[in-house]
C-alpha cells in the first residue's frame, strides 16, 4: 500500500505541475505580447530575444551545472537535443496547433535563419576535433551577442526608416 500511495502522490504532484506549467507559459505568452505592444517591438523580436532566452534559461542552466559537476558529455547532449526538441517538436506543434498558417518574414528568415545555419555549422566544426574548448565556447557566445548587436541595430533602423518614410512598406 505505501508504494500506491506514493505513485497517487506523484502523480498528482505531476498533474498539478503540468496544470501550472500551462497556466503559467499562457501568463507569459500573454506578457511577452503586453511587452511587444507597449514597446512597440515586432513580436518576432521579442520572440527571438525575451521569449527564446527565457525558455531557454532551464537549458543553459543544466549545461553549465553538468559542465561544472564534470559531466560535460551531458551539456552537450543538451544542447543538441534542445535544438532537436525546439526545431522537431516546438516549432512543429506550433504550426500544428496554430489557427492560421505560421507567417515567415523573409527579412527575419535571411537573418535568424542564416544565423541559426551558420552557428550550428561552426559548432559542429569546433566539435569535429571530439571536444569544444573554453576559448571556441567564447566564440560561440561571442556570435550569439553579436547577433543580439545586430538585430537591435536593425530594428532601430527599421524604426527610422518607418518614421521617416511614413509608408508601411517599412513598417
Amino acid at each position: 500500500m505505501g508504494i500506491f500511495s506514493n505513485v497517487i502522490v506523484n502523480f498528482i504532484f505531476l498533474a498539478v505541475s503540468f496544470y501550472l506549467l500551462v497556466k503559467l507559459a499562457d501568463l507569459f505568452v500573454d506578457s511577452s505580447v503586453g511587452i511587444s505592444e507597449h514597446f512597440g517591438i515586432p513580436r518576432i523580436i521579442v520572440g527571438i530575444l525575451i521569449v527564446g532566452f527565457a525558455t531557454t534559461a532551464p537549458e543553459i542552466s543544466v549545461s553549465v551545472i553538468s559542465a561544472l559537476s564534470g559531466f560535460p558529455d551531458i551539456a552537450f547532449g543538451n544542447a543538441l537535443g534542445s535544438v532537436i526538441c525546439d526545431d522537431g517538436a516546438a516549432l512543429a506543434l506550433a504550426a500544428i496547433f496554430a489557427p492560421v498558417p505560421i507567417i515567415v518574414h523573409r527579412h527575419i528568415l535571411k537573418t535568424t535563419g542564416v544565423f541559426l545555419i551558420v552557428v550550428d555549422i561552426i559548432a559542429y566544426f569546433l566539435a569535429r576535433n571530439g571536444y569544444i574548448s573554453r576559448l571556441e565556447g567564447l566564440l560561440l557566445v561571442s556570435l550569439m551577442f553579436g547577433y543580439i548587436a545586430v538585430v537591435i541595430y536593425s530594428e532601430k533602423k527599421k524604426k527610422e526608416r518607418c518614421h521617416r518614410k511614413r509608408d508601411a512598406r517599412y513598417c
